[in-house]
């Protein structure tokens, strides 16, 4: 009898009614048809099926694609190589550092490369040993170079205080011509005389730098005295450069202008002008004068002539207006003799001082010659 296979996969005879089909259920879908054809499920179908999918399967797996790059690539290998024929000409590991660090040929044990072993081969090999011997010759030089220095620091302060010393002698002799030109009132050649100031400035300096170097006991006598003829040189030095420059003021101040006796009225303010014109320099002439010992007194003896000056001015002004002729006259004179009296004391003071730094002189050409046989 032939058989219908339900949807179910179970066989049924015809004119057979399941229970599910006994009991009402919904109504198909229209747009769902019913199925219609028949399927044979007999055993020998069954089993050309079951051939059928196992040549599929097999096939589909023989053409299936890669799962992975790595299953198509192929894994790279190095080619084998016969290395033999070159190591044989390479030489042994030991054979090498043994050239390199100078060792005899037969001593290829590897050497250790800590510092202190290291230090020993370099001492003992023979190429780098020029480089100990010279850094020795170094060594032994910077040494005998410090304690050259220091053995031999006094000898040359010393040779350099007494060379300071005698440069100083020279420069102070210079100063001698124009002490004895201020003994007679006058620096005939002031430029001369700057100069020669300006070099013993220098000397003493010099000599004060040097002399500050020698700090050992046995050279304490030297350092004093060195110091001490430094210091007398500038002390001179100062001296005759400030007699110098009070020389040339007391030299303008001293020189009356042109005073006339009679003058009309017309002239008077001219004259009046041009007289508190003199007054006013020769007061900042005094004002700048130099202060030391050998000029004190001649100063406060210019401080008081210029204090006087305004009375003198309103006197001769005066007497100029009301015609006096004799008042005027006895108002001239007097301030020329005023500046005489005023000239013939500087010249005076001019002589002591210069008087004075020929004393100095002396004394400082002995003590170089202490300092400095040569001087």
């Amino acid at each position: 009898m032939d058989t219908i296979s339900s949807a179910s996969g179970r066989r049924l005879k015809p004119g057979r009614r399941t229970r599910r089909n006994a009991e009402p259920s919904s109504p198909i879908p229209s747009t769902i048809a019913p199925p219609t054809t028949v399927i044979d499920l007999s055993s020998a179908r069954l089993a050309s099926l079951q051939t059928a999918t196992g040549q599929a399967r097999e096939l589909a797996a023989a053409e299936a694609p890669p799962s992975s790059l790595s299953d198509v690539l192929v894994e790279p290998r190095p080619p084998e190589l016969d290395l033999d024929p070159l190591l044989h000409d390479i030489a042994p590991t030991g054979d090498l550092i043994a050239e390199l660090w100078g060792l005899d040929s037969a001593d290829t044990s590897t050497p250790s490369w800590r510092a202190s072993d290291v230090d020993q081969e370099l001492v003992g090999s023979d190429r780098p040993r020029w480089r100990l011997w010279a850094m020795l010759a170094l060594v032994a030089a910077a040494l005998g170079w410090v304690l050259g220095g220091f053995l031999g620091n006094g000898t040359d302060l010393s040779a350099r205080v007494s060379a300071d010393a005698f440069t100083l002698s020279e420069a102070v002799d210079r100063l001698q011509t124009h002490a004895t030109d201020l003994a007679d009132g006058a620096i005939e050649a002031p430029l001369e005389l700057g100069e020669a100031l300006s070099e013993v400035d220098r000397s003493a300096r010099a000599l004060f730098s040097s002399a500050a170097q020698l700090e050992d006991a046995d050279t304490a006598s030297l350092r004093i005295a060195s110091s001490d003829l430094a210091a007398l040189a500038l002390t001179v030095e100062t001296a005759l450069a400030d007699l110098a420059g009070y020389g040339s003021a007391v030299d303008r101040v001293t020189v009356p202008p042109d005073l006339p006796a009679v003058a009309d009225g017309s002239a008077l303010p001219e004259i009046t002008e041009e007289v508190a014109g003199w007054i006013t320099a020769q007061r900042d002439e005094i004002a700048m004068l130099p202060r030391n010992d050998l000029t004190d007194a001649h100063r406060e003896t210019m401080t008081s002539f210029a204090d006087g000056l305004s009375n003198w001015q309103v006197g001769y002004l005066d007497a100029l207006r009301n015609g006096d002729e004799a008042l005027a006259t006895g108002f001239i004179s007097d301030l020329e003799s005023d500046l005489e009296t005023l000239g013939s004391e500087w010249r005076t003071a001019a002589a002591d001082g210069a008087e004075w730094i020929s004393a100095q002189l002396v004394d400082l050409r002995t003590q170089a010659a202490g300092i400095s046989p040569g001087s």
